[in-house]
């Protein structure tokens, strides 16, 4: 029995159908195999075939002619460009073996069986242990997931990873993968392995363990799908009902993206529409904001001492150029006044502290002024407490944030709430990157064969203020933390060194928690990531 390889003619299509090594098992097996100029875009010229003990044949007509089996990547069907030529040259009583894509189109179908030829297609290769070396749909989709991200990468104007340098801090690429089958789950893998934050959607309750599995947050949005998954493992099409309200909950999640992979898929249908042209439109825009003074600074050292409008644009140019900081998006309004209230609220308690310092040195005529002014602030404190309660209950991933968060002893309302507001990437980073980004990580301070002190710098002040104050409940509440800052005071340590590495402790327990889904426990401490 003879199996022909014919050369793929579908445009810019480099695969192979059979490769030169597995040659001998056919042929040991009792087959002959034909080809012609097939591997040449694959690396595999026909010499190599013929090394093998395969016939090299001078066309394709003389393939299809000779071969019993015809094995092809993309036959007619899956190739709805070119495939249709070979109809001509198919045979009664033959056997087609490749994707065909049976499912998109009846009438391909029937052309296919017109000719009496025997078609199976690898697409319909049942998910059972027993099929699983033939799998081919699932490896196709795997690669598909990697190079979805690498094209992604190389297209986004921003890299994917975090990274601290002397100038700054760039900030890691947000990427949203849509559906947790087979090439998103690569997709996802890959993403995070080049340094990404990566989420992942999928209808199917199942895929949120995966997700997790592979560094991933899963996005759960408060929609259920009925039914949602077929025996075979893939998603069920939902209503149009259903698919509508799915939009209008991920717009937000695609807003805040700088990469969308769709994966999604449902098995002999159209792909759902998931990311409208409206969504995309909200994304997040290439505009990089740099402090002033970093741009200053870089017009001295480049020996720049003038200072005009022109001159100025020439400087803030050649640095975009040199150092290209990260673009930064806008921020969604919601977490924008999220984040206003929270500011405003600390502003208002250290206007309050003010006033009630100021009360036991003034005279009783003005401590009653006073007395009405602490009235008020406390109202108002009240009152904005309230309100950033009310916003983060009313945003499903805030709330799940905060509740996680707040079942570490030492935590309470004002460190949770800060967090959510200020802290987004909690859950999303590393150990050392999120301790990095807030500013609890020692950076070196060496030169030659001298040894610095490791000191802290930089961060974000608001979280960090409240990471203290939260750190010193935990070390006479929390059992770990508590014990961990007895071990450093053992050793010797400074208290506000031993108070710092606890910050930084409880910070990377916290991101954990965030990270893997989990409420407080005391062995959390033991896998903190």
């Amino acid at each position: 029995m003879v199996i022909g390889v014919p050369k793929e003619t579908f445009p810019g299509e480099r695969r192979l159908a059979l490769v030169p090594s597995v040659l001998p098992k056919l042929q040991k097996a009792g087959f002959e195999v034909v080809e012609a100029g097939a591997g040449v875009s694959a690396g595999y010229p026909d010499a190599d075939f013929a090394s093998k003990g395969a016939k090299v044949v001078a066309s394709r007509p003389e393939v299809f002619q000779a071969a019993d089996i015809l094995a092809q990547v993309l036959c007619y069907g899956a190739n709805d460009q070119t495939g249709h030529n070979d109809l001509p040259l198919m045979r009664k009583g033959r056997y087609l073996v490749g994707f065909l894509r049976p499912l998109g189109s009846a009438k391909t179908v029937q052309d296919i069986a017109s000719t009496g030829v025997t078609s199976l297609a690898m697409d319909l290769m049942p998910r059972i242990t027993r099929s699983q070396s033939m799998d081919a749909m699932s490896s196709m989709a795997t690669i598909s997931g990697y190079e979805a991200v690498l094209i992604a990468a190389e297209t986004l104007p921003r890299i994917f990873p975090m990274l601290t340098t002397a100038a700054g801090t760039l900030t890691p690429a947000r990427v949203l993968v849509m559906g947790a089958g087979v090439a998103g789950l690569q997709a996802i893998a890959t993403a995070g392995r080049l340094g990404a934050v990566v989420s992942g959607y999928d209808l199917r309750p199942a895929a949120k363990e995966h997700v997790q599995s592979l560094g991933g947050r899963f996005v759960e949005l408060p929609i259920e799908a009925k039914d949602a998954e077929d025996k075979g493992g893939y998603a069920k099409a939902q209503d149009a009902a259903f698919y509508r309200r799915q939009q209008e909950l991920l717009a937000q999640v695609v807003a805040e993206s700088d990469v969308v992979i769709t994966a999604a898929s449902v098995p002999g249908r159209k792909a759902p529409v998931l990311v409208t042209r409206a969504m995309v439109e909200r994304m997040r825009p290439a505009v990089a904001v740099v402090n002033p003074t970093r741009v200053r600074a870089f017009a001295r050292a480049e020996g720049i001492l003038a200072k005009t409008d022109k001159i100025d644009a020439g400087v803030i140019a050649r640095f975009g150029a040199v150092m290209q900081p990260r673009a930064r998006a806008r921020r969604e309004e919601a977490q924008v006044a999220l984040n206003e209230q929270v500011s405003r609220r600390r502003q208002l308690v250290l206007m309050l502290t003010a006033e009630k310092n100021r009360l036991h040195t003034a005279s009783p005529a003005m401590q009653v002024h006073i007395a009405s002014h602490i009235a008020w602030l406390q109202a108002e404190i009240e009152a904005l407490e309230q309100q950033i309660s009310q916003a983060i209950k009313a945003n499903p991933e805030w709330t799940e944030t905060a509740q996680r968060v707040d079942s570490a002893p030492g935590i309470g309302f004002i460190t949770a709430t800060t967090l959510v507001a200020d802290l987004p990437e909690l859950g999303q980073l590393n150990r050392q990157k999120i301790a990095a980004l807030v500013g609890v990580a020692p950076f070196n301070h060496d030169s030659g064969q001298q040894r610095g002190k490791r000191r802290i710098f930089g961060g974000r002040t608001s979280v960090r203020s409240v990471l203290y104050m939260a750190t010193l409940s935990a070390i006479r509440h929390n059992p770990v933390i508590k014990e961990f800052y007895q071990r450093l005071l053992d050793k010797g340590k400074h208290k506000k060194v031993a108070l710092t590495a606890c910050m930084r402790k409880l910070l990377v327990i916290l991101n954990t928690m965030v990270k893997t889904g989990q409420d407080w426990n005391p062995s959390i401490s033991s896998s903190a990531i």
